[in-house]
């Protein structure tokens, strides 16, 4: 540019000499218009054209020397952070858990994120234009997890944290879940939910026999004695030696006039009922009332060795003894019964009736 500046000013002073030469000549001022016309030269067209041409070489070095760059979009940074790739990850692992890997398993799919490598060269980045600005990839680079792992890739590895992430309940955990769920809703009152979760129980574990016990009780609350029967006949097919199951069920069976269904029931499981003094005293009470009163002998006696103090027992060996004559034992028993002084009033006005018979 001062090179331009000098230009003007050379020839502003070669403009003045002209003038001042014209001035100093005394040549009129109407023929120095004229004859400025017409000695007029093409020198100030060359000047501005030299002007033009300067500043065109200017302006070609100047672009020379600092040259515009095209915008490309593919050089455009995306975002401050180096982007990731867009990667499938089936489970996400600890670095410990990677580490107690087996060295005999695949290597797994996905590596982790902070393990990739920093540099933005080795990670290819999305494309970008300008009508599409860098926030709109952003939602691609996330990770998108897949569901849980295959049970085969967990036998695999062999870890035990992805073990417990994909095993299920057994049929018996259920059951027991059944249970307790049950045991809630019968203490709010919900008795027939509580029948439905005990009988889901019962279906997945049938020798959960808190979960059948409690289903019978709550069914027999409820009137339901058929169905108790039936879940009480099913426990005692799984598990004869089920004592407890055999009494509740003869006395269902009484309930409802059935007495030697009931003896039937008990005689079945009384290979399993040794030195069960309640089982025997219950056989022997409905032998009783069959009249079968020499095998009521032998279970109260049973009962009686187990337990030798009950009066109830004391006085039912009583009555049987002496309806098979055995007066003298039968007095025996009856004097047991009355001093054992845990008869009601009106039980021990009964022995004491039977005393005054035998005396």
């Amino acid at each position: 540019m001062s090179l331009i500046n000098q230009m003007l000013q050379d020839l502003d002073k070669r403009r003045a000499g002209e003038t001042g030469a014209s001035v100093d000549g005394n040549v009129s001022s109407e023929i120095r218009t004229v004859a400025s016309h017409k000695r007029s030269n093409p020198v100030w067209k060359i000047a501005a054209f030299s002007l033009l041409l300067v500043a065109a070489v200017l302006a070609w070095l100047l672009l020379r020397q600092n040259p515009v760059l095209p915008i490309k979009a593919e050089t455009m940074p995306v975002a401050t952070r180096p982007l990731e790739p867009v990667v499938n990850l089936p489970t996400l692992r600890t670095d410990a858990s990677l580490a107690a890997l087996p060295s005999q398993a695949p290597a797994p799919p996905v590596i982790p994120a902070r393990a990739m490598s920093p540099q933005p060269a080795a990670i290819p980045a999305p494309k970008a234009t300008m009508s599409q600005p860098a926030v709109a990839v952003v939602p691609e680079i996330a990770v998108r997890p897949q569901p849980t792992a295959q049970p085969e890739m967990a036998l695999a590895t062999g870890h035990p944290a992805v073990e417990k992430q994909i095993k299920e309940l057994s049929p018996q955990q259920r059951a027991e879940n059944e249970y307790r769920k049950a045991i809630g809703l019968t203490q709010q009152g919900r008795l027939t939910e509580a029948i439905d979760s005990l009988q889901q129980a019962t279906k997945l574990d049938p020798l959960h026999l808190s979960a059948r016990q409690m289903l019978v009780a709550l069914l027999v609350d409820s009137k339901r004695l058929a169905e108790a029967e039936h879940t009480l006949q099913e426990g005692l097919k799984l598990g004869p030696e089920q004592s407890g199951f055999a009494m509740m069920l003869a006395r269902l069976q009484v309930s409802h006039g059935d007495a030697n269904a009931a003896l039937e029931t008990l005689h079945k499981g009384l290979p399993y009922a040794s030195g069960k003094a309640d089982y025997h005293a219950l056989y022997a009470a409905l032998l009783q009332r069959q009249d079968k009163h020499a095998e009521a002998i032998e279970q109260y006696q049973a009962a009686l060795r187990a337990a030798p103090n009950s009066g109830v027992w004391l006085m039912g060996l009583g009555i049987s003894l002496q309806a098979e004559k055995h007066n003298k034992e039968a007095e025996e028993a009856f004097t047991h019964a009355k001093a054992s002084g845990t008869l009601s009033p009106d039980l021990k006005a009964f022995v004491e009736e039977r005393l005054k018979q035998l005396q």
